[in-house]
């Protein structure tokens, strides 16, 4: 009789200047987190000091640090650093559930090979909280990834997702860019390995009008590059190539839209033109 072990994880939270949330980060994880796991901060080159943090949980969290390089190479950083068979990323500005890792582990007592582990969450804003869970996964990779890059798929978000660690060996988040990282890596994991679902929210995450993820500019700039990054024929099985066209007309119709909200109207213009031009029934 085989006798299967307990998983253990590697919480993950990469920061820059975090320090107004990060404690409620810390401590959403420090309340579930069991003797065998860890927590591991990665400072992206911060600007504040951090020596409070380091100086509250002392002996409870590990602290490691790199020049400022972006989300994806903290991420990737952190996943290096881990020691778990779980790697589960938070960003600095959300909370776990409190729930949370009870839920993660009884997914894995029915489904103790999973590499992917989704969950939905809470989104916070003005109007209150609003449960997001998963839908539209299936158990043909395929299908997963064209809905996911087709936004068919709801509720993959860092707090919601945990990775096994070997997934790293394989993939990891492109460096490059500095949002949208997520979509390039999601993409790329789901069309490798199956996913299994938690039908609860595992996360709150919170809407900050400062948030990288309503950075404009750094939307642009991301979704120029994550076409070809995302369709890397090294990684990706050649059958996925097929959609690489259709997902670059609806970033450029992404970029689009940034450039409207920005009010930048005479790019925004010109971009309409040239993606109607290039694929018009992207409108239909």
């Amino acid at each position: 009789m085989t006798i299967m072990l307990e998983a253990t994880f590697s919480f993950v939270i990469p920061f820059y200047n975090g320090n107004r949330f990060i404690e409620r980060a810390i401590d959403s994880v420090l309340r579930q987190i069991g003797d065998t796991d860890e927590l591991i901060l990665v400072d992206d080159g911060s600007t504040e000091s951090i020596k409070y943090i380091k100086q509250k949980y002392v002996d409870q969290l590990k602290v490691v640090s790199q020049k400022n390089a972006g989300p994806a190479a903290a991420r990737n950083f952190g996943a290096r650093e881990a020691k778990g068979d779980y790697i589960y990323f938070l960003d600095c500005d959300d909370e776990l559930l409190d729930y949370a890792l009870v839920e993660v582990k009884k997914a894995l007592e029915l489904f103790p090979l999973s590499k992917i582990i989704v969950g939905g969450y809470l989104n916070n804003n003005r109007k209150g909280d609003k449960i997001r869970l998963v839908k539209g996964v299936t158990q043909n990779r395929e299908k997963n990834f064209k809905r996911y890059i087709r936004k068919q798929l709801s509720g993959f978000c860092h707090g919601s997702v945990i990775l096994h660690r070997s997934i790293f060996q394989i993939i990891h988040y492109p460096e490059s860019i500095r949002n949208n990282e997520d979509i390039v890596f999601f993409a790329q994991a789901m069309a490798m390995f199956d996913v299994t679902i938690i039908d609860k929210p595992l996360v709150k995450i919170y809407n900050r009008p400062d948030s990288l993820r309503k950075d404009i500019q750094a939307i642009i700039l991301s979704d120029t590059k994550m076409v070809d990054l995302l369709f890397d024929s090294t990684l990706l099985p050649e059958r996925y190539l097929q959609y690489r066209k259709e997902f670059y007309s609806s970033r450029m119709l992404s970029i689009f839209r940034s450039l409207f909200i920005a009010k930048q109207n005479r790019s925004a213009k010109q971009l309409y033109l040239q993606i109607l031009k290039s694929n018009p029934m992207i409108f239909f």
